[in-house]
């Protein structure tokens, strides 16, 4: 009986190492902050507002933004890279991306509960149910971010390959 077996690349060994080491890293950093006391994750928070409001804000003309927003932000920016990294890593694992999605919905929902469950033991900190859904929207966001740049992606190769012939 003959086995099919598909011969990997070593690009895609690089992008595998790659992908799932950024992945890693950021859920590192997501617990990292989750660890801080309360009064060190509030100075930074508040090093971010200011920075925000007295250079960003003006130059592209936004409003400005208060410590809660900011917070909030945060939380959603860094999982929405959480769910980017887990789409990349999932599309250099399997070719049917689509077909295992729930894997990595699975991954961002148990890490936002992590997160929550590591702050309820941290001094000065909280955990929150709205968090873990506002957690949950950024890994949504990343995964569906990452699933748009992969589709332009081969969308563009499609029409790459075509043009040739």
């Amino acid at each position: 009986m003959y086995i099919y077996k598909e011969k990997t690349g070593p690009l895609i060994w690089v992008l595998r190492v790659l992908f799932t080491l950024a992945t890693v890293l950021t859920i590192g950093f997501i617990f990292y902050n989750s660890g801080q006391i309360g009064e060190v994750s509030g100075y930074r928070s508040q090093q971010v507002m200011e920075f925000y409001n007295s250079q960003i804000a003006p130059l592209l003309g936004l409003p400005q933004l208060t410590h809660f927003y900011i917070r909030k932000l945060a939380h959603f920016a860094e999982y929405a890279l959480e769910g980017f990294f887990l789409m990349l890593s999932l599309r250099v694992y399997t070719s049917r991306f689509i077909r295992h999605i729930s894997w990595p919905v699975l991954g961002g929902l148990l890490t936002a509960l992590c997160d929550e469950t590591i702050q309820i033991f941290t001094n000065g900190r909280s955990s929150q149910l709205t968090d873990v859904w506002l957690d949950f929207a950024g890994v949504l966001a990343g995964l569906l971010v990452g699933l748009f740049l992969l589709s332009f992606w081969r969308m563009c190769v499609i029409l790459l390959r075509h043009r040739e012939e």
